[in-house]
């Protein structure tokens, strides 16, 4: 709190105190107090209620088009404006990380226009939409969305990308643990493919930007 704000809620005081006294024998204060109460009461319960419906709205199943910022069908050039210049390209795609390496995206186009973005980090910043904890496993996701569209396995058996089509939506888990949020508008579904260099953010099978070529692993790809 500021001195300035102190000083402000100090004088408040002092003048409702003040009006008090001052009225106490010819306002009704008792019946002042009990409607203040009680709006201040209806005030907040409707504001409680608006808050609640506005995320049940939010977190309606419905296909999603936008992630990160980036929608589908939007032009490069828009990305480039809304969304600044790429921290690389990898064979088309660009890729965007953060400063801390807690996520990065990577956006991948088709004539132009956004077709897929992926999102790959840590599951506590990860924007994962229609309500959908950071923390929900496969079975989680499957009791909020019902049965995917396609399960796609990576060939170490360790990832597993869960495809809601019609949502134009994918999951990735690792070990059951959510590591990628992705959508897409060909109506494709991503597949592993084995990789020296990944470029996405993440961890173990989803690493990003590992450039340590040992062992091959699995990373989602178009194709």
């Amino acid at each position: 709190m500021t001195i300035g704000t102190g000083i402000f809620l100090g004088a408040l005081v002092l003048s409702l105190t003040y009006l008090f006294v001052a009225t106490k024998d010819r306002w009704r204060w008792k019946r002042l107090t009990v409607g203040l109460i009680g709006g201040l009461a209806a005030l907040v319960a409707l504001g409680g209620g608006g808050l609640w419906g506005y995320r049940v709205w939010e977190d309606r199943v419905r296909p999603i088009d936008e992630l990160g910022g980036i929608r589908l069908g939007m032009s490069q050039e828009d990305v480039l404006f809304f969304k600044g210049k790429a921290s690389e390209e990898v064979e088309g795609d660009w890729v965007y990380k953060d400063d801390t390496h807690t996520i990065g995206y990577k956006v991948s186009f088709k004539d132009g226009a956004v077709n897929s973005v992926l999102a790959v980090g840590q599951r506590a910043s990860l924007p994962i939409p229609l309500g959908i904890s950071g923390f929900a496993g496969t079975q989680a996701v499957e009791q909020r969305l019902g049965t995917p569209s396609a399960v796609v396995k990576s060939g170490d058996g360790l990832s597993r990308m869960l495809h809601y089509e019609s949502l134009n939506l994918m999951f990735g888990f690792e070990n059951d643990r959510l590591e990628a949020v992705g959508i897409r508008r060909d109506g494709k579904t991503w597949k592993f493919a084995r990789w020296m260099d990944a470029p996405v953010v993440g961890s173990g099978p989803w690493d990003a930007y590992k450039r340590e070529p040992v062992v091959p692993r699995y990373a989602p790809s178009e194709e």
